[in-house]
Protein backbone atom coordinates (compact mmCIF):
# COMPACT_ATOMS: atom_id res chain seq x y z
CA UNK A 1 0.00 0.00 0.00
CA UNK A 2 3.09 2.10 0.75
CA UNK A 3 4.06 1.99 -2.87
CA UNK A 4 1.04 2.96 -4.12
CA UNK A 5 0.37 5.77 -1.70
CA UNK A 6 3.57 7.50 -2.94
CA UNK A 7 3.02 6.46 -6.95
CA UNK A 8 -0.46 8.97 -6.22
CA UNK A 9 1.45 11.76 -3.83
CA UNK A 10 5.09 11.34 -4.35
CA UNK A 11 7.69 10.37 -1.80
CA UNK A 12 6.20 9.86 1.51
CA UNK A 13 2.39 9.43 0.15
CA UNK A 14 -0.09 10.97 2.44
CA UNK A 15 -2.16 8.88 5.58
CA UNK A 16 -5.92 10.09 4.29
CA UNK A 17 -4.65 8.73 0.61
CA UNK A 18 -5.82 5.26 2.70
CA UNK A 19 -9.55 6.50 2.47
CA UNK A 20 -9.72 7.93 -0.70
CA UNK A 21 -9.95 7.12 -4.59
CA UNK A 22 -8.66 7.69 -7.93
CA UNK A 23 -10.64 9.92 -9.60
CA UNK A 24 -12.39 9.15 -13.18
CA UNK A 25 -15.51 7.07 -12.18
CA UNK A 26 -18.18 9.38 -13.54
CA UNK A 27 -18.45 12.14 -15.67
CA UNK A 28 -18.93 14.81 -12.55
CA UNK A 29 -15.67 13.83 -11.04
CA UNK A 30 -13.57 14.03 -14.05
CA UNK A 31 -14.96 17.04 -15.01
CA UNK A 32 -14.09 18.83 -11.69
CA UNK A 33 -10.68 16.94 -11.29
CA UNK A 34 -9.73 18.72 -14.78
CA UNK A 35 -10.78 21.85 -13.28
CA UNK A 36 -9.46 21.04 -9.79
CA UNK A 37 -5.71 20.09 -11.38
CA UNK A 38 -5.80 23.12 -13.61
CA UNK A 39 -6.37 25.06 -10.97
CA UNK A 40 -3.74 23.83 -8.41
CA UNK A 41 -1.63 24.13 -11.66
CA UNK A 42 -2.23 27.53 -12.24
CA UNK A 43 -1.49 29.15 -8.21
CA UNK A 44 1.15 26.12 -7.25
CA UNK A 45 5.13 27.66 -6.63
CA UNK A 46 7.08 27.54 -9.90
CA UNK A 47 10.84 26.45 -9.77
CA UNK A 48 12.22 25.22 -13.19
CA UNK A 49 10.39 21.63 -13.03
CA UNK A 50 6.54 21.31 -11.75
CA UNK A 51 4.39 18.57 -11.12
CA UNK A 52 0.84 18.28 -10.47
CA UNK A 53 -0.51 14.94 -9.47
CA UNK A 54 -4.10 14.13 -10.52
CA UNK A 55 -6.78 14.77 -8.07
CA UNK A 56 -7.86 12.03 -5.27
CA UNK A 57 -11.15 12.22 -3.95
CA UNK A 58 -12.37 10.92 -0.92
CA UNK A 59 -14.84 7.84 -1.46
CA UNK A 60 -18.36 9.58 -0.86
CA UNK A 61 -18.17 12.93 -2.03
CA UNK A 62 -17.06 14.07 -5.84
CA UNK A 63 -16.75 17.85 -5.17
CA UNK A 64 -13.73 18.28 -3.35
CA UNK A 65 -10.48 16.19 -3.70
CA UNK A 66 -6.97 16.48 -2.44
CA UNK A 67 -3.98 17.63 -4.93
CA UNK A 68 -0.35 17.44 -4.68
CA UNK A 69 1.79 20.23 -6.44
CA UNK A 70 5.36 19.05 -6.28
CA UNK A 71 8.35 21.71 -7.54
CA UNK A 72 12.00 21.38 -7.98
CA UNK A 73 14.94 23.36 -9.46
CA UNK A 74 16.06 20.05 -10.68
CA UNK A 75 19.30 19.31 -9.01
CA UNK A 76 19.29 21.17 -5.34
CA UNK A 77 15.96 22.04 -3.88
CA UNK A 78 12.40 21.60 -3.85
CA UNK A 79 9.17 20.67 -2.35
CA UNK A 80 5.50 19.46 -2.37
CA UNK A 81 2.36 21.75 -1.68
CA UNK A 82 -1.06 20.19 -0.79
CA UNK A 83 -4.10 21.86 -1.73
CA UNK A 84 -7.44 21.14 -0.96
CA UNK A 85 -10.22 21.81 -3.75
CA UNK A 86 -14.02 22.11 -3.42
CA UNK A 87 -16.85 23.54 -5.21
CA UNK A 88 -19.13 25.65 -3.45
CA UNK A 89 -22.26 27.48 -5.54
CA UNK A 90 -20.86 26.72 -9.02
CA UNK A 91 -17.34 27.96 -7.72
CA UNK A 92 -13.98 26.31 -7.36
CA UNK A 93 -12.21 27.23 -3.56
CA UNK A 94 -9.05 26.29 -2.04
CA UNK A 95 -6.61 26.02 0.67
CA UNK A 96 -3.34 24.87 1.14
CA UNK A 97 -3.26 22.20 2.91
CA UNK A 98 0.44 21.08 4.34
CA UNK A 99 3.31 22.45 2.28
CA UNK A 100 6.68 19.62 2.60
CA UNK A 101 9.92 21.15 3.93
CA UNK A 102 12.17 22.01 1.54
CA UNK A 103 14.97 19.42 0.12
CA UNK A 104 18.37 20.67 -0.09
Amino acid sequence: MADENNAKFGPGGLTYSLLCEQPYEDKEKREFGTEAKKLVNSIGPKLEYNFTYDPVFPKTNSFICAISHSTENGSTYGFDTIYLVWKRGGKLEFNEFRTSEPVT
